[in-house]
C-alpha cells in the first residue's frame, strides 16, 4: 500500500510554509518523520499532500508533490506526527510505539497491537540485575542472588553478592544507603568478623526539576495512625504512619521541607510529640541534642554510612565548610535531607575550638 505524508491545516495556513522555518529543520526533522513513518508503516514515502503554494518546493531526497488522484487503500499520515519506533511497553505486551504530535504525546501503541489515547507518558527507569550467570553457576537466584544476613550466597557460602545484585529477605536493594550497609557488612565478613545486615527503613528523595518528593519507610497505613495534610492549590500532599507513638513512614509530596526532620526521627525511633501536623511544617519535633551528645559511631548521613567520627576526622584533618566536608566524607552529597545536621555539626566543632592535627 503506497504511503503518503500530508501537512494539517494549521501547517497549511502558513504563507509560504517553507519559510516559516529553518532550513536546516526542514531538512532533519523532515527526513526523520518519513524514515519513522516509512519503518513503521514498512513502507516507503510515495509522495506528499501539500499545499498549492508548496507544490513546486523541493527538498533533498524528499518525496515528490502528490498530484491528481490518491490510489485507493493508500495509507495517509500527518507528517507532524511521528512515531517514537520503540519507546514504550508494558509487563503484558513488551514492546511498542509511542506515538507524539505537534511535539505532544498522543497514543501508545503496545506490542499486541492495542492503541492506547494518552496526554501524558510517565517513564519508570530502573535497574534490573541479570542473574543468568549465577543461575547457571547453580546458585539461588530470584530477583537477584539470594543471601543470608552475612551477604553469603544461601548455596554457596564463598559467594557474596550486594546491591540490587542480592537479594535479602525477599527483597532486592536499589537505594545507595543500604547498599553502602551492605558492602560494610561483607568486608567485615570477609575479613573475619561476624557482622549481620538489617535492612534501614528506606529514604527515597526524588531528584527532578520542579518536582518535590520524598518517602521514608513503609507508608501503609492499616493498623497504624495516619496523618494526612493536602493543599490542592499548592499541589502539596503529605502522610505521615506512626506506631507505638513513633515514625513508621512518610510521603512528602510537592514541600520536602521537613524530610530532614522526619529523616532522623525515622531514624532514632523518637517518641513523636502530640501535635503530629507541626511536623510537616519543619516544626515541632523534641528539642535536638547537642552534637556533643551524639554517640560517634551514630550515622549523620545515611546514603553514604557517613558517621558522626568521620565528620570529625574530616574537620580535624582541615575541612572547615559544609562543602569541605562533603568532599572528605561524600556527606550530603545522597538525597542531602543531613545537609542541616552536617552543617550543625560544623558549627559545634567550631565553637569547641578544636584545632587541626
Amino acid at each position: 500500500m503506497p504511503l503518503y505524508l500530508y501537512d494539517d491545516a494549521r501547517a497549511r495556513s502558513f504563507e509560504p510554509f517553507a519559510l516559516t522555518r529553518p532550513v536546516s529543520e526542514l531538512c532533519a526533522g523532515a527526513l526523520i518523520t518519513r524514515q519513522r513513518w516509512a519503518l513503521r508503516c514498512a513502507e516507503p514515502v510515495a509522495g506528499a499532500i501539500v499545499a498549492e503554494h508548496l507544490r513546486e518546493f523541493t527538498e533533498f531526497e524528499a518525496p515528490p508533490a502528490a498530484t491528481g488522484v490518491i490510489p485507493a487503500g493508500s495509507i495517509v499520515a500527518n507528517a507532524r506526527c511521528i512515531p517514537v519506533i520503540g519507546a514504550a511497553a508494558s509487563p503484558e505486551a513488551p514492546g511498542g510505539d509511542v506515538w507524539v504530535c505537534d511535539g505532544r504525546v498522543a497514543a501508545v501503541e503496545l506490542g499486541d497491537g492495542r492503541v492506547l489515547g494518552a496526554d501524558l507518558l510517565v517513564l519508570a527507569c530502573g535497574t534490573r540485575p541479570r542473574a543468568e550467570l549465577a543461575r547457571a553457576a547453580g546458585l539461588a537466584a530470584g530477583a537477584g542472588i539470594i543471601v543470608d544476613d552475612q551477604m553469603r550466597s544461601v548455596t554457596d557460602p564463598a559467594v557474596f553478592a550486594i546491591g540490587e545484585c542480592a537479594e535479602h529477605r525477599g527483597r532486592a536493594c536499589g537505594l545507595i544507603a543500604p547498599s553502602w550497609e551492605q558492602a560494610r557488612v561483607a568486608a567485615r565478613v570477609i575479613a573475619g568478623g561476624a557482622e549481620r545486615y538489617e535492612a534501614p527503613p528506606d529514604v527515597v528523595r526524588l531528584k527532578a526539576d520542579g518536582i518535590e518528593l520524598a518517602v521514608l519507610g513503609p507508608t501503609g497505613g492499616a493498623g497504624a495512625e495516619v496523618v494526612r495534610f493536602t493543599d490542592a492549590a499548592r499541589g502539596v500532599y503529605q502522610k505521615l504512619v506512626l506506631r507505638r507513638g513513633s515514625l513508621a513512614g512518610a510521603i512528602l509530596a510537592g514541600d520536602t521541607r521537613a524530610a530532614g526532620l522526619l529523616t532522623q526521627l525515622l531514624d532514632r525511633g523518637t517518641a513523636l510529640p502530640p501535635d503530629r501536623a507541626a511536623l510537616l511544617l519543619g516544626r515541632g519535633g523534641p528539642a535536638p541534642a547537642s552534637p556533643a551528645a551524639l554517640p560517634g559511631q551514630a550515622t549523620v548521613c545515611q546514603c553514604n554510612g557517613v558517621t558522626k567520627d568521620a565528620i570529625c576526622a574530616a574537620w580535624q584533618g582541615g575541612a572547615r565548610a559544609a562543602g569541605e566536608i562533603a568532599e572528605r566524607t561524600r556527606a550530603t552529597t545522597g538525597c542531602g535531607t543531613c545537609r542541616d545536621a552536617v552543617a550543625e555539626l560544623a558549627a559545634w566543632l567550631a565553637g569547641a575550638g578544636l584545632v587541626t592535627a
